[in-house]
């Protein structure tokens, strides 16, 4: 049975309980935080990096579009953590479950992923770099793909990052001492923040060593607690236990994935860097073509995640 569906196209009657089944699904198993419910209903529920609590959902319209699809507009109701409630309108997108036609199943959504740049930085990243256009990448799994994007260029750019750091925060061991008398070996460091960051909670990792240059043991600190200003020196005190006499001592800094990822996000961009990103995607993906074709292969390196490095 067809019936007719804006502009005069013509589009299949919609199974509309069947619909309606679908979407009180979907935001039960989200009021049981049940994702292997969730991903009954939305699939690729998945691929988004968070989604509304609900405590109540309200089925506002029902639209048949072309192939037996339907859009849904919702209102979500929730409660936060501090007792406020917050209502929200979604818009679900469903289609024919593939293995059974008569049930459906989400495919798409608007509004059901809390995108917040303040809170996610990868996203105000996507977002500075061009590579998510809010006007234009409206539904969540269209946000969704282009922050896999997001992910990998955020990786280079966070490495290089982690390497400049690496070499703009350093330190000098003033003196130490292990008294034969004593099981601890203590002493006196500064570290210098030549960088262009604040960084907070600076923490180290210093290393003993014996006179053949071997490790005896290795410890973790924090220079201070407090914010340790770009430019600024900071001077602190170390002690640790060591079994043998020491002939060397080497600090290094630590730095934490989501710090890196903040002064990433925050940094200032053009705009144009994820067109320049799919340029010269294009054009490495076009070497390996060229490269298969002839039986010639150049290794590229390549990091998976940032914590395997740091």
């Amino acid at each position: 049975m067809l019936s007719a569906c804006g502009g005069g196209q013509q589009t299949e009657k919609l199974n509309e309980e069947a619909v309606t089944k679908t979407v009180n699904d979907l935001f039960d198993a989200i009021k049981l935080e049940s994702e292997s419910r969730m991903a009954l209903a939305y699939p690729d529920i998945t691929e988004l990096p968070s989604y509304y609590k609900s405590d109540k959902v309200i089925i506002n319209k029902i639209e048949a579009l072309k192939d037996k699809k339907a859009k849904v507009s919702v209102t979500n109701e929730f409660t936060t953590g501090l007792g406020k409630l917050v209502t929200r309108d979604i818009v679900l997108y469903l289609q024919p479950d593939s293995l059974d036609v008569d049930e459906y199943v989400v495919y798409d959504s608007e509004g059901l992923c809390g995108w917040d740049s303040r809170e996610n930085n990868t996203y105000r990243y996507a977002l500075k770099t061009g590579c998510i256009n809010e006007r234009e990448d409206v539904t969540d799994q269209q946000r969704a793909l282009k922050m896999v994007d997001a992910q990998e260029m955020m990786l280079v750019d966070a490495f290089a990052m982690y390497l400049e750091l690496m070499a703009d925060v350093t330190f000098k061991v003033i003196e130490y001492d292990k008294p034969y008398y004593s099981s601890y070996v203590s002493g006196e460091a500064k570290c210098i923040n030549n960088s262009k960051y604040d960084i907070p909670k600076l923490k180290y990792t210093i290393s003993y060593y014996n006179y053949q240059d071997e490790l005896i043991t290795d410890d973790e600190g924090y220079v201070t607690y407090d914010m340790l200003k770009a430019g600024r020196t900071r001077s602190f005190s170390f002690s640790t236990r060591c079994p043998e006499s020491v002939w060397r001592v080497s600090i290094l800094p630590e730095f934490d994935v989501e710090l890196i990822e903040k002064f990433i996000a925050d940094n200032d961009y053009t705009g144009n860097e994820y067109a320049e990103y799919i340029s010269r995607k294009a054009e490495r993906d076009q070497k390996k073509d060229v490269e298969s074709i002839v039986g010639v292969s150049e290794e590229y390196p390549k990091i998976d995640t940032l914590s395997s490095v740091i």
